[in-house]
């Protein structure tokens, strides 16, 4: 997210730099994530079985769209460690507005990481039939365990720079903020969280079982399940009480009904609380919110980078923008979806997986 800091003085201007804010590279970066939710949300939205059953000839599109899941992933992971390096390879040049394009741009991958999770993770394993295949979702998650450490260090790195050597008078270290207030403590708490999420991808390479995660997940579930079973428990106690009206069976029911109250309302608390965890720490749910939160955080990074490009477009140095190569080859890297999504239409194996696959094994790939 962007940073609250004072305005830049009008007379001085930010140097350009159009490999990182350039029409062309920013275009890049916003189409492959906004593909990538897309993409993400219709493989995990048909796997659910009230939406399979009632159209089941979308599931087969949804394997297609799970599929491609995993090229979007290489071709994020790539940017995304290239924007990062570029970035720490300028570390001593690069203007305070470009380094906030960079941490944007990250954000926007490491959303699409989150949501592709079926491409690398346990899930991407099920099935598959050659060690190479097996290792190829090794190597892709290896790459996506180094891209995000980057990007803890990067993100950190840009924090402590921001707050230290903020300067109104250099053109360099300064720009103008999208948003009022101090919003250090956010940007720290969405860290942990990746710091949580890197933890959970290093582990994996360990515990290729998940034995660790569904342990952590059953225990979780267990505990809010206490304040569930102890509140339909006391439902039991009320039925039970004979049917009279005397002060005492009367202030033993309204007990009753408090405590399975204050029960159904801590079993809530604890769920969201759970549900919010999850996001937070591995961009993961039981329910369909998540898959919001997905477009919330996409929409929100879009947001931010257009509006930090719009509103400090009177400090930048008047320079005609150039479409070079390094605006120009990320565009044309966008090119290898459609060939992506070619070769799978068009593959006789995925082809047959599409129309023979029962309907019932897609469901419990995604529901293990």
């Amino acid at each position: 997210m962007v940073y609250k800091f004072e305005q830049c003085q009008p007379d001085h201007k930010i140097p350009s730099d159009s490999d990182i804010d350039g029409p062309g590279v920013m275009a890049a970066f916003v189409i492959t994530a906004w593909i990538t939710i897309f993409t993400a949300s219709f493989a995990r939205l048909y796997s659910w079985q009230r939406v399979y059953k009632r159209f089941p000839s979308l599931v087969h599109l949804s394997i297609g769209a799970n599929t491609l899941l995993g090229p979007l992933c290489d071709l994020q992971a790539i940017t995304g460690a290239a924007i990062l390096v570029a970035g720490f390879c300028q570390w001593n040049t690069i203007t305070f507005y470009h380094r906030q394009i960079v941490v944007n741009y990250w954000w926007l991958i490491s959303n699409s990481f989150w949501s592709s999770r079926e491409a690398y993770m346990y899930d991407a394993l099920d099935g598959l039939d050659s060690s190479w295949t097996k290792w190829r979702v090794y190597v892709r998650r290896l790459l996506i365990t180094l891209n995000v450490a980057l990007g803890i260090v990067y993100l950190s790195s840009s924090i402590q720079l921001e707050n230290h050597y903020w300067d109104n008078s250099n053109p360099e270290r300064c720009y103008t903020s999208v948003y009022n207030g101090n919003y250090e403590p956010f940007d720290w708490f969405w860290i942990v969280g990746l710091g949580f999420y890197e933890l959970a991808l290093l582990v994996s390479f360990v515990d290729t079982k998940a034995r660790f995660a569904t342990e952590y997940n059953r225990s979780l579930k267990n505990f809010v399940d206490v304040f569930h079973q102890s509140a339909i428990r006391r439902y039991g106690k009320i039925a039970a009480l004979p049917p009279k009206s005397d002060y005492k069976i009367l202030m033993l029911r309204l007990r009753h009904y408090l405590i399975s109250a204050a029960l159904w309302l801590l079993f809530i608390v604890f769920w969201v609380i759970r549900q919010l965890i999850s996001v937070w720490t591995y961009g993961d749910g039981q329910t369909a919110i998540y898959l919001l939160f997905y477009f919330i955080f996409v929409g929100w990074n879009t947001y931010d980078i257009l509006m930090l490009k719009i509103m400090n477009a009177r400090l930048m140095e008047d320079r005609k923008a150039k479409m070079g190569f390094g605006q120009v080859l990320p565009l044309f890297l966008l090119l290898q979806i459609p060939l992506c999504v070619l070769d799978i239409w068009k593959d006789p194996k995925k082809r047959k997986e599409r129309r023979f696959v029962p309907l019932d094994q897609w469901q419990h790939h995604f529901s293990a």
